[in-house]
């Protein structure tokens, strides 16, 4: 123990750090449980000098907790494997007034195993009995401290049940005879039990108890200082919490908090309570725009809401309204900080209110607008803009487009105003107004005074010219879309507004990329987005230039390879961000690209491209990069690109085996998608190896889990490439994919039932391909000697998982019921003639089938509608004995 005690000193000395640490890890490696134990005793001991305590119970922490989801789902596993009487002695001695994080760390571990369910009762005694918390210092204190920790790190169910205890225990912080420390610690307890409490919040006198202890806590007390403020800003946060959750429970005390949530709006308030009182109203609308979506739904469905807005937003516009305004006004005057602010929030609340009201907020911003656009301050000027543009989102066309072609001349003036602030705004709007009401940005009467204005702002300091650029991005966009909506067609347009500027825009744009400050604000990227949407929408009377920008571009890579040997390691970053982006931009050419011109770029972009693999081994970005225009460039020149898949399938090998860098490796998948879509039966040439390095990244554990639905998809269009030949894969990889299908997690866990929908789906298009390849094209074959054949004996399964994904229709993805009906249509079309008749019925007629294709017939997406129905028109005519 002494010689512990002395390791834990040595912590703390700057000299001997290292080596201590060094020391304690050695401890923990050789024997865990009894290094455990041994620092809790230390911990448990108020006579041990207060450093060596801290150490100790930091070391506990970091041996029991993880920043990290894996590392800390591992530690918790290795927590239970310890024998149960060490465990009970280290959560004996580690009480609460020692350190809270120890004892949420290893109730984070036994709680959600059934272990340890007395720790809340043991640290509510501590909290709200006197004569408990008298024994240890600060014993009230950190054992409600705990008590929020325990709550911010488990599952709300595992503690429902005790949720009187935990709010009791709380609530007896927030007295005001409590110092501040208990206060302090109770209201984030609080804050992060706020999900636990559902049932009190559904009882009126709990509810209503609550809600007054919260908002008892936002109101200032002289006499704390700071330490007020810190309580004031989290009980303001827990207002925050609560709208979110429990919006329909509040109606009783919206009048209460409307008082709170506007006086915390003043001037004289400190910044972090304005900034809560802001994100409240946020938080308000946030809602209401969702109960308003689901109205809409509910009333196509003809059914009735289960929940209605109470339009809280609507009511409080003529208070909001002014106080937002005036916080737009306060602007620090280095306004190109990052920092998060009042006025960015303001803007932020604003463009909720416009989303949630929509017409009703233009009365009430208009004034404001319209008096602050030209005003000798700058800070008004940038306000009247930004207050504008953060309200064009919610209020229809017709309503706003007057008012912003009366201001239009006035913007135009401000694009080129003295004050950065105000120029950067300035081009913020024309984007915006390019991508909401594009109808007012094309108006012939202002749209060359416009882009003159934009070109001039690509030579102005790189925030503006990032905003510029992002402008001339949504102007090709609405410039395009609305010479389709004239055509009423799909095609590329002839001509549009902007073909007269279109190569000096181009030209500018590419003059912004070499800028020497292109670094500053993104502004490089920006400059080449631009060009990338610009050439997308580019009409038939700007090919020449498509042409010549694509020789550009060309030509910059091969000066890239030029300079590689001259750049300083520094700049190394740079260099690869730079290929990138100029890979990126070949991408997005490419596109446009006619097949007689593309035969004679294809060699050398394809030259280019294995070059920039063949450099870039360990930088993942540009892998992924070059891979993705590989991508582009097969889709464009389909069959005749396998005249260099010698050359690339080794790099794609390459990308399949890169488990490291998951990105590269989705990308490779990505590219043996393309390669399937476009070199059909073909493919098979190359198939065997590719199919071996898929099939080892989908049984990989370690693999990172986003690939393994892209694997999966990827094999499915394989099998519909390669058609018949693929039953030669069929055993392994239908193993693999059952084991695939068979995943399932935690209905709590909404990261995980997001990969979850992913891999299913993947799963039906997986089944699906491999069902259409393996019946092959060939409708004079004999159906019964078909390969498909072989797929027979992994129905069972597959109708398991249909049924299966039936369970659960409240999460379902339109997608995956699309899925889900096709892959039902295509087992009845296949196998109809081959399955006797009673057999198939049986698994067509089960409740989840049945289900899947109910729901898929009621679908208001048309191609979900359409597959649906053709599935069960199918199924009849097994019925009928006409298959």
């Amino acid at each position: 123990m002494a010689q512990l005690l002395e390791i834990l000193k040595k912590t703390t000395d700057a000299v001997h750090c290292r080596e201590a640490q060094t020391q304690l890890e050695q401890a923990a490696a050789s024997n865990l449980p009894e290094f455990l134990v041994q620092l809790s005793v230390v911990l448990a001991n108020p006579q041990n000098d207060e450093l060596c305590r801290f150490q100790a119970a930091l070391q506990l922490k970091n041996h029991l907790v993880s920043n990290n989801s894996q590392t800390k789902l591992e530690y918790q596993q290795r927590w239970l494997m310890i024998d149960k009487g060490l465990r009970d002695q280290v959560k004996t001695n580690s009480r609460p007034s020692s350190i809270p994080q120890v004892i949420a760390a290893i109730a984070g571990a036994e709680l959600p195993n059934g272990h340890w369910g007395e720790v809340i009762q043991a640290l509510a005694t501590n909290a709200t009995d006197e004569k408990a918390a008298a024994r240890f210092e600060r014993t009230k204190e950190a054992s409600i401290e705990a008590i929020g920790y325990i709550c911010s790190d488990v599952k709300p169910e595992l503690l429902s049940a005790q949720s009187n205890l935990i709010l009791t225990s709380i609530c007896s912080g927030l007295l005001a005879n409590q110092n501040q420390y208990i206060r302090q610690a109770a209201i984030t307890a609080l804050f992060n039990s706020l999900e636990f409490v559902k049932i009190n919040f559904e009882k009126e006198n709990e509810r209503s108890h609550i809600m007054q202890v919260v908002c008892n806590q936002t109101v200032k007390d002289p006499n704390n200082g700071d330490t007020d403020i810190t309580i004031r800003t989290r009980a303001m946060e827990c207002l925050v919490k609560i709208a979110m959750l429990y919006y329909e429970h509040i109606q009783n005390y919206m009048q209460e908090i409307f008082k709170i949530t506007i006086s915390s709006m003043d001037l004289s308030q400190p910044e972090q309570i304005i900034l809560q009182a802001i994100e409240f109203w946020s938080t308000i609308c946030d809602e209401e725009m969702d109960l308003i979506l689901e109205a809409e739904e509910a009333r196509e469905s003809g059914q009735e809401p289960t929940r209605v807005s109470n339009a809280y937003a609507d009511g409080a516009l003529p208070h909001l309204c002014p106080k937002l305004t005036i916080l737009l006004t306060q602007q620090d005057d280095d306004t190109n900080t990052d920092e998060w602010s009042p006025s960015k929030a303001a803007g932020v609340c604003l463009m909720n209110l416009a989303n949630s009201c929509g017409n009703s907020i233009l009365p009430q911003v208009m004034e404001f607008i319209g008096s602050n656009f030209e005003n000798p301050k700058w800070q008004n000027r940038e306000a009247a803009l930004m207050c504008f543009g953060s309200i064009l989102e919610g209020p229809s066309v017709e309503n706003l487009k007057p008012a912003i072609d009366q201001a239009f001349p006035i913007i135009v003036k401000a694009m080129s105003d003295p004050s950065a602030a105000v120029r950067d705004t300035a081009a913020w709007f024309v984007g915006r107004v390019c991508d909401i009401v594009p109808e007012a940005v094309l108006n012939p009467n202002i749209f060359e005074h416009v882009l003159q204005a934009m070109v001039n702002g690509l030579a102005d300091e790189p925030r503006v010219a990032q905003n510029i650029c992002w402008a001339f991005s949504s102007l090709s966009d609405a410039a395009y879309d609305h010479a389709q909506n004239q055509l009423g067609t799909e095609d590329t347009p002839t001509t549009y507004c902007m073909s007269r500027f279109f190569g000096g825009i181009i030209e500018k744009l590419l003059v912004t990329t070499n800028r020497q400050d292109g670094n500053q604000e993104n502004l490089r990227n920006a400059a080449y987005e631009a060009i990338m949407e610009l050439m997308k929408n580019a009409p038939d009377d700007c090919y020449d230039i498509v042409l010549k920008t694509t020789e550009e571009v060309m030509s910059r890579i091969q000066n890239l390879f030029a300079m590689e040997n001259g750049i300083d390691s520094s700049m190394m970053s740079q260099y690869h961000d730079m290929q990138g982006l100029l890979c990126a931009t070949l991408t997005a050419i490419i596109r446009k690209v006619k097949p007689e011109h593309m035969n004679e770029l294809s060699d050398k972009c394809m030259e280019y491209l294995l070059k920039m693999l063949a450099k870039s081994n360990g930088v993942g970005s540009v892998q992924e990069d070059a891979l993705g225009a590989v991508g582009t460039l097969i889709e464009v020149v389909g069959k005749g690109f396998e005249k260099y898949m010698p050359h690339f399938k080794p790099y794609l090998i390459l990308a399949l085996e890169n488990h490291a860098e998951i990105a590269v490796c989705i990308a490779g998948v990505g590219v043996v998608t393309d390669l399937c879509r476009a070199m059909g039966k073909d493919f098979k040439n190359y198939f065997e190896e590719i199919m071996t390095k898929m099939y080892n990244a989908l049984i990989s554990a370690t693999i990172d889990r986003n690939v393994k639905p892209q694997i999966v998809a990827a094999i499915g269009d394989a099998a519909l490439a390669i058609g018949p030949d693929f039953s030669q894969y069929l055993a392994p990889v239908m193993d693999a994919l059952q084991q695939a299908a068979s995943f399932e997690v935690s209905t709590n866990d909404y990261e995980m039932l997001d990969y979850q929908t992913d891999l299913r789906e993947s799963c039906l298009d997986a089944f699906t391909g491999i069902i259409q390849g393996l019946k092959g094209t060939d409708e004079n074959s004999n159906p019964q000697a078909s390969q498909v054949r072989a797929l027979e004996q992994y129905l069972p399964f597959i109708f398991d998982f249909l049924c299966k994904i039936a369970e659960n229709t409240e999460d379902m993805t339109d997608s995956l019921l699309k899925n889900a009906c096709g892959l039902i249509g295509d087992i009845s079309m296949v196998f109809g003639s081959m399955i006797p008749q009673n057999q198939l019925m049986q698994a067509f007629s089960t409740q989840g089938v049945q289900s899947l294709l109910q729901l898929g017939n009621r679908s208001r997406v048309d191609r979900t509608k359409r597959l649906a129905g053709w599935a069960i028109r199918q199924i009849r005519k097994i019925e009928r004995g006409q298959a």
